[in-house]
Order: C-alpha cells, then structure tokens, then sequence
C-alpha cells in the first residue's frame, strides 16, 4: 500500500516503510498536488505545472 504523510515534512511510505529513493523537488511536488486535489487533472495542466 501506498501512503503519503503531507502534514509537516512530506514523506512516502509503501507498506509502512519510507521510500528512500532520490526524488527531485518538481516531481516531488507534482506527486504531493495530485494527492491533495484528488480528482482527475488534465495534461494541459500537468504540464503547465513542471
């Protein structure tokens, strides 16, 4: 299972673990947004955020 803790420090966790791997900030950022509207966002706007 996939879980992302967005109070405080944004943190990923699968299956109760952190996930370790270096992400940069932008896809980091684009993955915390797309939890947080949490409804379908077009590519236009995707892009647009990068």
């Amino acid at each position: 299972m996939l879980e992302l803790k967005l109070l405080g420090k944004p943190e990923v966790l699968r299956d109760g673990m952190p996930v370790t791997a270096s992400v940069a900030a932008k896809p980091k950022a684009l993955l915390i947004y797309l939890a947080a509207v949490a409804r379908p966002v077009s590519r236009d706007v995707l892009a647009s955020l990068l």
